[in-house]
């Protein structure tokens, strides 16, 4: 990534971010539902809502906890007026299409997210974009490079290595290619 910041400042491609922006993680996150959302046992009735009836990433479980609630509130009020356990069912019906079908979306977008991961990887290793640097050009993307370093480590409080200011030690001048044959041809 180093790399990839030196040259987009040595085309002048300026990139603002501070050092704590740098870190780059990566989060599976698993989807779960209870096996039974409703029991009625020994006379008792229970019914598991929220974390404890089912999980998904993405922000999926609160649209299903704002989309279910509404259903287990109206068939609350149901089944004390008719004191039915048919109107828990209902809401258990109702619970595991919803997560079911939630966890099938989150499932596909993790699928989506894991292939685009992929594609990054194998996409770094293929030379899309073909850019001939010379020698003072790989020089100073090095220099660049380790000024960036230097950057995101807060050693230094200059990321634009082109200011005057920066103290960081790698501004080195740079022969080009011109200079470096010269100097040759002279010392001969």
């Amino acid at each position: 990534i180093l790399k990839w910041f030196a040259v987009k400042q040595l085309t002048a491609k300026l990139m603002q971010f501070q050092p704590k922006d740098c870190a780059i993680t990566k989060l599976t996150i698993s989807a779960y539902r209870s096996a039974k959302v409703y029991e009625s046992k020994d006379s008792r009735n229970v019914v598991l809502i929220g974390d404890a009836a089912g999980g998904v990433p993405y922000f999926k479980a609160l649209n299903i906890a704002l989309k279910t609630s509404i259903s287990l509130a109206d068939q609350l009020v149901q089944f004390f007026k008719d004191d039915q356990n048919k109107h828990l069912e209902d809401y258990s019906n109702y619970y595991t299409k919803m997560i079911r079908k939630e966890i099938n979306s989150a499932s596909m977008k993790t699928t989506a997210l894991n292939q685009v991961d992929k594609f990054v990887k194998i996409s770094n290793k293929v030379p899309w974009q073909v850019n001939k640097w010379g020698v003072t050009d790989k020089k100073r993307i090095e220099q660049i490079e380790k000024h960036i370093e230097k950057f995101i480590s807060g050693e230094i409080e200059v990321l634009d290595y082109d200011k005057e200011c920066c103290n960081c030690g790698h501004h080195q001048p740079v022969d080009t290619v011109m200079q470096m044959a010269k100097k040759l041809i002279t010392r001969n």
